[in-house]
């Protein structure tokens, strides 16, 4: 395209008809397209637009076309023995790698951030886009809802064990505990335990499970809630 704005500014000069041809079907097929961001582009159009005399036309590369292999002998001597140019940079290139840095700049502050690891452990990776997750799939791979391990902390439960005794943290109900049995997933052995969070908030029905049993601790807190500092039992 700079090379055709070259050729349409020393054209638009000649006190004469001008045909210009170009192997270049896309930027031939841009300079035609009302839609047009690229300011080159744009003030090749407007020459056009001023200039009749100027006219476009496309021809095959590699065939043989005279003008057409002297074009591209001078466009590779340039590479090497041409004047340094600077050309501003398109806005979609500095957005594209703006985005870039700012996720680099992201993934490094997830991989060595203090908080939230229950959750890397779970999403690694980051990525700007969203998850499928409901406040409650938040809740729930957080520990942040309506837990004892998690209440007691801010002084709302006086203790973090759940009424059947045991600590009252999302895997508990989700897995253990006798109040929640019709929402119970079978309990993963430790060594998968991260495959199981992941699989757990990877799949809609899932998911949806999941949300019923976070509804179910918030509406029924006071038969989770432990009356006892201490457990009842031992956990297994």
């Amino acid at each position: 395209m700079l090379a055709l704005k070259a050729a349409i500014e020393w054209a638009n000069t000649a006190n004469e008809d001008v045909n210009i041809w170009s192997d270049s079907e896309s930027s031939l097929q841009a300079l035609k397209s009302f839609n047009v961001k690229s300011k080159i582009t744009q003030e090749a159009q407007m020459t056009l637009l001023e200039n009749a005399r100027i006219r476009l036309g496309w021809v095959k590369a590699h065939t043989g076309i005279k003008g057409n292999e002297i074009a591209d002998t001078l466009a590779k001597e340039a590479t090497t023995d041409g004047i340094p140019a600077s050309l501003p940079f398109p806005k979609s290139f500095l957005k594209k790698q703006l985005l870039q840095l700012s996720l680099s700049r992201w993934q490094a502050e997830w991989d060595n951030g203090e908080t939230g690891r229950s959750v890397y452990s779970i999403i690694p990776k980051i990525s700007n886009k969203q998850l499928q997750w409901s406040r409650e799939c938040i809740q729930f791979a957080t520990g942040h809802g309506p837990f004892p391990s998690y209440l007691k902390r801010f002084g709302l439960h006086s203790t973090d064990y759940c009424g059947c005794g045991e600590i009252g943290n999302p895997l508990h109900y989700a897995t253990r505990c006798p109040l929640t049995l019709s929402y119970h997933y079978k309990e993963p052995s430790p060594q998968f335990i991260v495959h199981w969070w992941k699989s757990a908030l990877s799949r809609k029905l899932s998911r949806r499970n999941i949300d019923n049993l976070i509804t179910f601790l918030a509406t029924n807190e006071d038969l989770i809630k432990s009356q006892n500092t201490t457990p009842s039992h031992t956990p297994a």
